[in-house]
């Protein structure tokens, strides 16, 4: 009889911190339903606080560009980057203009409102 645990790849994890709740809880639903682990946070603060306890890399992140005071998206992922090297990043934003600070790196960006579909391809393009 076949394992079917060793069969099964393990879950992607994903890293969120967006500070509005709503949305936080709207994409963290999304990717879990998908079968997804998501790590959510309200503040680049909190997911600092956590990072010395995590024993596995994540899959990768999806940061809010404005996440209200203290570290901007771009800050928060330099800073987690440095703990894991190219880790992929989706950056969110309701404003156009902090994504062209985009220009010429390979993170993806997805602007505010978005559908599940459209989120989901971009995670699984990753």
């Amino acid at each position: 009889m076949p394992d079917d645990a060793a069969a099964t790849p393990p879950a992607r994890h994903i890293l969120l911190v967006e500070d509005e709740a709503v949305v936080r809880d709207v994409i963290a639903e999304i990717l879990s339903d998908d079968g997804m682990v998501v790590s959510a946070y309200p503040s680049a603060e909190s997911l600092l606080r956590w990072m010395p306890t995590a024993t596995e890399r994540p899959h990768a992140m999806i940061l809010d560009v404005l996440l209200g005071p203290g570290l901007d998206g771009f800050a928060l992922a330099a800073q987690v980057r440095e703990r894991w090297p190219g880790l992929p990043v989706i950056f969110v934003s309701g404003d156009l203009r902090p994504l062209v600070r985009l220009s010429g790196r390979n993170d993806l960006c997805l602007m505010k409102p978005f559908t599940a579909d459209v989120l989901l391809h971009l995670v699984h393009d990753l």
